[in-house]
């Protein structure tokens, strides 16, 4: 995107408008990307900041080969990984999502919008986390089947059975409880 690329420029260049931009522009996307992994709003708002605090000190030396988005996907992404790797195999904790608090929100909506939330983070706790990583990324992070298979490192096909194999898993978990 042309856009991206001028961000880019002007950021390699050490403007902080540049990189002002940037955060907003993929801190939304970023943190959804990042809630829906981890499972964990408050996890997934350090590995956000974690993300932009190390892009930030990359200055002039970033060089990218594909986007931006991309990119900012992959650190989050990598992140979690990194994370995982750590608390070696730990079996995922079910956070209580955080209640959306809005304005335009009625009660019994937001009461139903919560129970959901809390449903489908249970079921995507419950599918493994190559499934989990490219039902999010294709659903939330609008990327498609072969930029997850770069990220993955692996083939456009095994994205494409892990996504279908991902969604069968939760309509199962899920059992018809969420509607579309």
């Amino acid at each position: 995107m042309l856009e991206d690329t001028i961000l880019i420029w002007k950021f390699n260049r050490g403007s902080a408008d540049a990189l002002r931009t940037i955060y907003e522009k993929y801190r939304g996307t970023m943190l959804t990307i990042a809630t829906a992994l981890c499972n964990d709003v408050h996890l997934a708002e350090d590995i956000v900041q974690d993300c932009f605090v190390a892009f930030a000190k990359k200055g002039r030396q970033l060089k990218l080969a594909g986007s931006l988005k991309a990119y900012m996907t992959a650190s989050v992404v990598n992140r979690i990984r990194d994370r995982r790797r750590v608390a070696k195999h730990q079996p995922a904790e079910v956070q209580q999502p955080e209640r959306l608090q809005s304005f335009g929100y009625d009660p019994q909506k937001s009461a139903i919008l919560d129970e959901q939330t809390r449903m489908l983070s249970t079921a995507l706790a419950g599918i493994s986390s190559e499934m989990r990583e490219v039902v999010v990324l294709y659903t939330r992070g609008r990327m498609t089947y072969k930029e997850i298979a770069k990220l993955q490192n692996v083939s456009i096909p095994t994205v494409q059975r892990r996504y279908r194999s991902g969604i069968d898993k939760l309509k199962v978990l899920l059992d018809g409880e969420v509607e579309s």
